[in-house]
């Protein structure tokens, strides 16, 4: 059994934070300004497009293969197709290569300086937009928590055949691949902040009717299809105002921190969520409260501010990957 401690419970969760959203946000948002959201919004989309394809890839696999080859196989497909980018390609910083963000070419009187934007976490906590990002992410922790491991029992519940319900929670997943790309291109021209609270409030939509659609096999589907779009995108719009209000050098510690809350929400989503049923029999406790915080995060998301925190200061960009 310690073997699986140790596996899961801290090797695996060292390389899913080493290799996850938060630090490939860190370094995003120091290349891009004025398509940050864009880009951030191609890792949501990238991440729902690997976990869309892999996981029957890996099915396959462990059917022909087993799971220990399985395994193994993915850790060294992994690590060939990580490590070579990550050590040769990847550049924390524009100015490292001589460029400022968005790849336009530096400017003559900033030659061998850079301005470095950064806020300290000690004085970002001390925000109100601080804990309106973090607030919000919670319920995003939460919601899909609550529906990653609630979602198709839930569904078979009210009655829908196992295949069903895999496929409607499938079909959610890969929606929303294209629809967090479009949404970071909009963020980008419009502002974030209403992007944001658009995906609150529609998820919140989505955990109603997935509750509520009952009997109706093509109705849930086509709930999964219109709904995608709210699932991924909250990451991106978060980090990317994380870079816009305390600087794009600091959205590894502040985003992260931030992130932290929404692993709380997680962890309390998928809890909550058969607590509920042990009590009540079934779900509707549970989506009612996931429906009743994202509307209020996106209440909340609609009045961050969003003015910048962060006190440029001049600093040498010599060196540095």
């Amino acid at each position: 059994l310690w073997h699986l401690h140790l596996t899961y419970g801290i090797l695996v969760a060292l390389g899913l934070a080493a290799t996850g959203h938060v630090v490939a946000s860190a370094i995003l948002a120091r290349w891009f300004t004025r398509r940050r959201a864009t880009a951030l919004s191609v890792i949501g989309g990238a991440s729902m497009a690997g976990m869309s394809l892999l996981v029957p890839v890996a099915m396959w696999l462990i059917l022909a293969i087993g799971w220990r080859a399985t395994y193994g196989l993915f850790g060294l497909a992994l690590f060939l197709t990580l490590m070579p980018p990550a050590l040769w390609v990847v550049r924390e910083t524009p100015e490292s290569m001589g460029l400022t963000p968005d790849g336009l070419p530096p400017e003559p009187a900033s030659a061998g300086h850079a301005p470095v934007e950064r806020t300290e976490i000690g004085t970002a906590v001390q925000t109100l937009s601080f804990w309106q990002l973090s607030g919000a992410l919670f319920t995003c922790g939460f919601s899909m928590s609550l529906l990653s491991a609630h979602g198709v029992p839930m569904l078979t519940d009210h009655g829908y055949p196992d295949m069903v319900a895999s496929w409607a929670i499938g079909v959610l997943g890969a929606s929303s691949v294209a629809g967090s790309v479009l949404l970071g291109a909009i963020a980008d021209r419009f502002g974030r902040r209403s992007v944001l609270a658009w995906l609150y409030g529609t998820r919140a939509l989505l955990f109603a009717g997935l509750f509520l659609v009952h009997d109706s096999p093509p109705g849930l589907l086509a709930l999964a299809v219109l709904g995608g779009s709210s699932m991924s995108g909250t990451l991106a719009m978060t980090s990317a105002l994380s870079a816009d209000i305390f600087g794009r050098f600091s959205v590894g510690a502040i985003f992260g921190t931030i992130f932290v809350v929404h692993q709380a929400g997680a962890a309390i989503g998928s809890w909550l969520g058969g607590f509920f049923f042990e009590v009540t029999g079934g779900y509707g406790a549970a989506f009612t409260i996931a429906c009743v915080q994202l509307l209020a995060a996106a209440i909340v998301s609609l009045a961050i501010d969003e003015r910048a925190r962060c006190a440029p200061r001049l600093s040498p960009v010599a060196g540095g990957r």
